[in-house]
């Protein structure tokens, strides 16, 4: 799932997948859960703030 997190953070272009995509299924099969993962809002962060 980190993957995809970081992935869904960035800017994507119009036609790309994961701009579509917000369901997201676990890859353990014994689990059978699906994830949703949608963008609730957008924040600028300082980099110097980050190190």
């Amino acid at each position: 799932m980190l993957p995809l997190l970081a992935a869904k953070q960035r800017d994507l272009p119009a036609g790309d997948r994961l701009a579509q995509d917000s369901h997201f299924i676990c890859p353990d099969p014994e689990e059978r859960l699906v994830m949703k993962v949608e963008r609730t809002g957008r924040r600028t962060m300082n980099s110097e703030d980050l190190t």
